[in-house]
């Protein structure tokens, strides 16, 4: 959404679950260093539970602020929090 409340961009974001839940936030970790920017992801958390444990990506984008797009992002190494989870249940 840009400032003037419009909608410039979409992705198509699987359905949640336990195993598949969405991430939305600025902590994520890729190589190890912090992502500097906001990142929307699917993460895989095959353990299950709370917590907040870093879980590896499975499909990721970037938020390109200028341009009002989301940018794919490599997941190889990409990390995010469970924190993040932007479901009420918090993945569960």
């Amino acid at each position: 959404v840009d400032s003037k409340d419009r909608i410039r961009d979409a992705i198509a974001i699987p359905a949640h679950s336990a195993k598949t839940p969405e991430f939305s936030d600025m902590n994520c970790k890729l190589g190890g260093k912090d992502t500097p920017y906001l990142v929307v992801a699917i993460l895989r958390n095959d353990a299950g539970g709370g917590g907040d444990k870093l879980l590896p990506a499975t499909t990721a984008w970037r938020i390109d602020q200028k341009a009002v797009k989301f940018v794919p992002l490599p997941v190889a190494g990409l990390t995010c929090p469970s924190s993040g989870i932007i479901t009420a249940d918090g993945g569960h």
